[in-house]
């Protein structure tokens, strides 16, 4: 985790330097490429509703009652997981993809 978090700092750094140096034409693609990242990894907010709304179903089904709570709980737990699996992707990803830009 700490060598994502340097190589994504390392690339918004070279990002920061090779936008100060380029064209309009490049810097809106950087802009709509980081856009798609983004709604990429909203997508990927489907599955984790998916279990969190099949852990209620399942809980309940079994007729087990559910406070407000414990199902508080259990949705800020998922929501939580999503949030962080959301931003160390996108760290992951800007990190590969933009590494070596400044050198461009």
């Amino acid at each position: 985790m700490k060598e994502t978090f340097r190589k994504f700092k390392d690339s918004v750094k070279g990002i920061a330097k090779y936008a100060s140096h380029k064209d309009l034409k490049s810097l809106i693609n950087i802009f709509l490429e980081m856009i798609l990242i983004v709604l990429i990894i909203a997508i990927f907010k489907f599955p984790f509703i998916l279990i969190r709304d099949f852990g209620v179903d399942f809980v309940t089904s079994m007729g087990i009652a559910l406070n407000g709570i414990v199902l508080g709980i259990w949705n800020v737990v998922w929501d939580l997981s999503y949030t962080l699996f959301g931003i160390y992707v996108f760290m992951r990803i800007i990190g590969k993809r933009y590494e070596n830009i400044g050198k461009k």
